[in-house]
């Protein structure tokens, strides 16, 4: 009689996780503490308010109020350095926050169980240099158009 061997699998093998059990970017902003929270809501709404500048300033330079346009250059600009301020400061404080929480607990986490607050750390990163991109153009593109009109 011959025996079948059905290999097994490496337990040290990656598998990818169901779907359901995913991490995404809803997820990792609800797990986030309040004040992360905040400082991604902020992040979010000064990328929104980016795009919303620069077209109000578009439409006052076709208008008769370019001096209005040159106002809304001065918070585009306070939003380009702002914006990634608080980006990197939001997840500097939630990389101490992390460290801190590892430095006292015993025996260290596995990375999967990391992966969730190194993500919220990114997030707040890349929402920080999005707003910061976001005003960048706006108040370069703006800037250019003023320069035109005024030529």
């Amino acid at each position: 009689m011959q025996t079948t061997v059905i290999p097994q699998p490496d337990p040290m093998s990656p598998v990818i996780v169901p779907e359901f059990e995913r991490l995404n970017f809803a997820q990792v902003f609800l797990d986030a503490s309040r004040l992360n929270q905040g400082v991604m809501l902020i992040l979010m709404l000064m990328a929104a308010a980016a795009v919303v500048l620069w077209a109000l300033g578009i439409g006052r330079s076709l208008s008769a109020q370019p001096s209005r346009s040159v106002a809304g250059l001065r918070y585009l600009k306070g939003m380009w350095v702002g914006a990634l301020l608080l980006g990197l400061s939001g997840a500097s404080y939630t990389l101490l926050a992390s460290f801190i929480g590892l430095a006292n607990v015993r025996p260290t986490p596995s990375l999967a169980i990391m992966a969730p607050g190194f993500a919220e750390i990114m997030a707040q990163v890349t929402l920080g240099l999005a707003a910061a991109t976001l005003a960048v153009i706006c108040h370069q593109d703006l800037d250019a158009r003023l320069r035109r009109l005024a030529a």
